[in-house]
């Protein structure tokens, strides 16, 4: 039996070329859900919202694919969005600090997913005010972040929000979703785009930062932004110095420089004294460099060069002793591929 047939359509809230949303009624249940019908989806991330559902943002209840279109059945919020509500009242700064927590909270936890999930398409008209809290929708541009790609395959976002990247300069990241929060900021103060009206108040500064056309000039991640909201600055630079500051040189101590460059050069030295027994000078060599590039990469990935950890098996479990277990298995399984790729050189 088809699954649509036990939702009766009640309304059709828009209809486009690329989409169709529509209030609907279930037969069986008695429940209002919103269907969405698009036919320009990524499955992949709905899949993963409905996997891990969180209050911060509408509940997916079932998704299929039916004749190339992606059928979405979510959860129907009867409030109204912060669009409709700026039209007609002025939200007080405890109100707006509150929505911007929210959306950090619900963000914050979209990209800490492996890998990350990016809305990239944050906007008043996608986010219901509903009993005092903001609640994220409308994930139909949203996409998975992809590590092997440097740009967005698509040209997408709502102009005025979307970040630059999303235009195709480069690939959109959460710092992405981050420049969309410091519009909405900006407009949660003034009603106005900042290129219309910027915001003088104490969050001038706040809304500049996460809308700077740089990405490494913005707060890193949510979690930063949230806490400049609340006027504590914690050392913004230390995110950066873990995703890109070698191992031994992102506090410039002496005592970390000093065994760090005991452990290169160690390090080198072993694996120029690796002899393969009965081994080709080909393949003496070809080990000589792979231990090399091992030993170097070991430190990038126990002390979290661009988030390497990430990769690491278990990297999602709690329990620390199974981590550090799929750090030294992850640590093992590149030492495989890079002997691997280097004899198949020789």
């Amino acid at each position: 039996m088809d699954k649509l047939t036990v939702y009766r359509t009640i309304q059709t809230i828009k209809a486009t070329e690329s989409k169709r949303i529509e209030l609907v009624y279930h037969e069986i249940d008695h429940c209002y859900y919103i269907k969405r019908e698009l036919s320009q989806y990524d499955l992949d991330t709905y899949q993963r919202l409905k996997e891990h559902p969180n209050p911060g943002f509408v509940r997916i209840m079932e998704l299929w694919v039916k004749e190339d279109k992606l059928i979405v059945i979510e959860e129907f919020i009867n409030g109204l969005t912060l669009d409709n509500i700026l039209i007609n009242e002025e939200l007080s700064k405890e109100q707006i600090i509150g929505i911007m927590d929210d959306l950090c909270e619900t963000l914050g936890f979209l990209h800490q997913l492996y890998p990350p999930i990016i809305h990239r398409d944050i906007k008043p008209e996608n986010i219901f005010y509903y009993r005092g809290h903001a609640i994220l929708f409308d994930f139909d541009i949203s996409r998975v972040y992809d590590y092997m790609k440097n740009k967005d395959t698509q040209v997408m976002g709502s102009v005025g929000y979307a970040a630059p990247e999303q235009f195709g300069f480069s690939q959109s990241d959460s710092r992405s979703d981050i420049y969309a929060l410091g519009v909405l900021l900006n407009v949660l103060f003034t009603k106005q785009l900042p290129q219309d009206e910027q915001y003088q108040g104490e969050e001038s500064k706040i809304i500049l930062k996460a809308t700077a056309i740089d990405p490494q000039k913005r707060y890193q991640n949510v979690q930063q932004l949230k806490q400049a909201l609340h006027h504590y600055y914690p050392d913004e630079e230390s995110d950066d110095h873990k995703k890109y500051g070698i191992p031994g040189f992102r506090q410039k101590k002496i005592s970390h420089m000093i065994t760090a460059i005991i452990y290169y050069a160690t390090s080198l030295f072993l694996a120029m004294h690796i002899t393969v027994v009965n081994g080709t000078s080909n393949e003496q060599l070809a080990s000589k460099v792979s231990f090399s590039i091992w030993f170097l990469f070991l430190p990038l990935l126990f002390f979290d060069f661009m988030w390497l950890k990430k990769t690491a098996l278990f990297s999602q479990c709690k329990n620390k002793f199974i981590k550090a277990i799929g750090l030294v298995l992850t640590a093992i399984f590149w030492l495989f591929v890079i002997l691997m790729a280097a004899f198949s050189l020789t």
